[in-house]
């Protein structure tokens, strides 16, 4: 009799694992919505929150891209509170353990504006960068706006310099968390003129597409090669007309979408 109970004992175990398996393996990424900085009325919120498949979501903000935290979270609650968020968090990195728990307890993350560099690095120091891309797999919507934007990619905008002779702005090209390959993500776009800097990116990194943001501005993407455009402003899409080509030589396509318009990066 022993020996037929550790035998369903063995089969039921082994049953849960492939289920496990099995729902990783397929489970669809959450959407990213990077967002360009600015103020973001209500009505933007309710359109981010209802991205999530969660009814009621416990919402996590991550501050530290922000010089002055308490500041911009101040502003950051009264926008999810307004919005009908019942429930919202604020990561604290000083215990490493306890803020990977309350990520992966969380259904929606947002990431602060202030440096990207800085948040990339608070992240990483208390190694809960890979819980946060974790996350993402498994379906968690996360956002970000100005630095929680540039951070979401793999080659990031750092930050930039004009060059004294040839006063071409130079960017400073860095790494993010990896959750969006494909792209470049450049923000307070048209407010802060910074065409000229993510063209040279694109150009170093041709086979990439630049995306340039404008304040009270997001992009929607689902993991499925198209973004969408929501909010106020435009975004700019850069993209090589020969992403094999000399990057000395790279000729650039632009193209301007605003709210409500679709964008296929798989596509021309």
């Amino acid at each position: 009799m022993k020996s037929i109970n550790r035998f369903f004992t063995l089969v039921l175990c082994t049953l849960s694992v492939c289920v496990l398996l099995s729902t990783s393996a397929f489970a669809q990424p959450g959407h990213l919505v990077p967002v360009g900085g600015g103020a973001l009325d209500n009505a933007f919120m309710l359109k981010f929150l209802s991205l999530s498949k969660v009814r009621e979501p416990r919402v996590l903000i991550i501050p530290y891209a922000a010089k002055d935290i308490n500041t911009y979270l101040k502003k950051t609650q009264d926008s999810f509170q307004k919005a009908g968020v019942k429930d919202i968090r604020v990561l604290d990195l000083s215990d490493s353990q306890q803020a990977a728990k309350v990520i992966e307890e969380s259904d929606i993350i947002w990431m602060s504006g202030g440096g990207q560099v800085r948040l990339r690095k608070a992240l990483e120091k208390a190694g809960v960068a890979d819980v946060i891309r974790k996350k993402h797999a498994e379906g968690t919507l996360i956002g970000g706006t100005s630095a929680g934007a540039s951070v979401q990619t793999d080659v990031m905008m750092a930050s930039s310099k004009r060059d004294p002779e040839t006063k071409v702005l130079i960017p400073t090209l860095s790494y993010g968390l990896k959750l969006w390959p494909e792209v470049i993500i450049d923000q307070h776009f048209s407010e802060r003129k910074r065409l000229e800097r993510l063209e040279t990116a694109v150009k170093r990194h041709p086979n990439l597409v630049g995306i340039g943001i404008d304040e009270s501005t997001g992009v929607v993407y689902g993991g499925d090669h198209k973004f969408t455009v929501i909010g106020k402003g435009t975004v700019t899409v850069l993209r090589a007309t020969t992403p094999q080509a000399d990057k000395d030589n790279v000729e650039l396509k632009k193209i301007i979408l605003k709210a409500g318009d679709a964008y296929d990066l798989k596509g021309e």
